[in-house]
């Protein structure tokens, strides 16, 4: 005879910032301070007047048309990533419902921001460098991320039984 199944009591159920939810809790609190130090040191120095000048100048070597677009919208890419961290950041430690579906957007997100990034690093190497397989790290790491932590936030019993409020 088989014996009839028994629910967990709700005390022994895992719950909690605990197990691998400490990982992408770790990785959410630091993203908007490196989301701010990779602006500060990659993004900023664009916006100087001599680098601003070579960059948008038609005629200077580095003048691409797109330039002034394409440094506009990174810093405001770069700024809508630091708020939505921190939103998330925030939700996260109240444990609100909301969380296991941000949080897959800004998996998504961050899979979309780095790729348009890396295509448009592309559009400046010469062929010979397109070829190095190192430029798309950062879209692979993404992905990854994306592919691990999806599936995770989606059905893990942990992140359902944490993310109730």
């Amino acid at each position: 005879m088989k014996e009839a199944a028994t629910a967990v009591p709700a005390e022994d159920r895992p719950k909690g910032i605990g197990g691998w939810l400490i990982l992408p809790a770790i990785g959410l609190v630091a993203s908007p301070v490196l989301i701010l130090i990779a602006a500060v040191q990659d993004l900023l120095p664009a916006f100087e007047e001599s680098a601003w000048e070579a960059l948008t100048t038609p005629g200077s070597v580095d003048y691409h048309p797109a330039n002034e677009a394409m440094l506009y919208f990174a810093l405001v890419v770069g700024i809508g990533q630091i708020a939505f961290a921190l939103v998330l950041n925030y939700l996260f430690w109240n444990k609100s419902r909301r969380v296991p579906k941000l949080f897959v957007l800004w998996l998504i997100v961050n899979v979309v921001v780095v790729a348009i990034d890396t295509l448009w690093e592309l559009q400046f190497l010469e062929v010979a460098e397109r070829m190095d397989v190192s430029i798309y790290k950062n879209v692979g790491r993404e992905i990854f991320h994306a592919a691990v932590w999806i599936p995770y936030f989606l059905v893990s019993k942990r992140v359902r039984n944490t993310f109730v409020e």
